[in-house]
């Protein structure tokens, strides 16, 4: 049976108001915006404190708040709209907020901001009679550690590349050196987050820095060898450095990296360091 409780949200106005909040709407541009931090539901005798629970979306661009039993829901180029809570409802596998003419469901489901990268571990859908809305919530994941590790390319835009498979050797700390993975495109990152390696037929470097938050930022100050290589090796150099200039947006999960274009072509790689 479902339990109905009250529901307050637990992220302080004020701190929002001073600068804790990163969350601003001009920056409101990814196909999955952001919520502030969310904690459980509490007593209705704390309704009344400056608690505030933010969330926020685009396409089009949405942001809503809910403090003891207000919501507040502003939708690009739409009045803003203030709502009295009527209900709530919490299990295990969601939170419901109903107010007149408008639902909010929480589940505790990740979701990736397509802007910055930034996971977060709730997903959050609004319902009004203009339309339904979604976005993401809860609290930022952390970011995975990839600064000072090294990387084979394992696969590019879905296509296997075979020596990326192959068991990682004692050599393969120096990665496009290893003989397991020669001729194979690597990618180090540096303990600041710039990137280096080889396509398989050259060296690169600069060029590219991979941030925390899941983002990665290009500069013109890159440098490349010029070695010239047989055809198929050239071929899939060419695949790779297209892939990695394209690439906006990175995903870690335990020994896999995966590089990921706006387009969503992707570079696959396995971890060697």
């Amino acid at each position: 049976m479902i339990r109905k409780t009250k529901t307050v949200f637990t992220t302080s106005y004020r701190h929002m108001l001073m600068g804790g909040l990163s969350l601003s709407l001009p920056l409101l541009t990814g196909g999955c915006s952001l919520f502030h931090k969310s904690s459980p539901a509490v007593p209705q005798s704390v309704q009344n404190s400056d608690d505030v629970y933010q969330a926020a979306g685009s396409s089009p661009d949405w942001h809503l708040t809910l403090s003891g039993n207000t919501l507040t829901f502003n939708r690009q180029g739409a009045p803003t709209q203030i709502k009295t809570l009527t209900e709530d409802e919490s299990d295990a596998a969601h939170r419901t907020y109903l107010t007149k003419k408008m639902k909010v469901d929480v589940t505790p489901q990740t979701c990736t901001n397509s802007t910055t990268g930034q996971t977060y571990s709730e997903t959050v859908t609004v319902k009004t009679p203009q339309g339904t809305y979604h976005g993401c919530g809860g609290d930022p994941a952390r970011a995975a550690i990839i600064n000072g590790t090294s990387w084979v390319v394992t696969a590019l835009n879905g296509t296997p590349v075979t020596a990326g498979n192959d068991r990682p050797s004692l050599t393969d700390a120096t990665t496009d050196m290893a003989p397991d993975v020669q001729q194979t495109p690597t990618l180090n990152i540096n303990a600041t987050g710039d990137v280096s390696g080889s396509d398989g037929c050259n060296r690169y470097s600069g060029g590219m820095t991979v941030r925390p938050e899941g983002r990665i930022i290009h500069q013109q100050s890159g440098m490349n060898t010029l070695m010239a290589c047989s055809g198929a090796i050239m071929q899939r150099a060419d695949i790779f450095n297209g892939l990695l200039r394209a690439a906006t947006s990175w995903q870690a999960s335990g020994s896999t990296l995966t590089l990921k274009t706006d387009d969503d072509r992707t570079i696959q790689l396995r971890q060697i360091l």
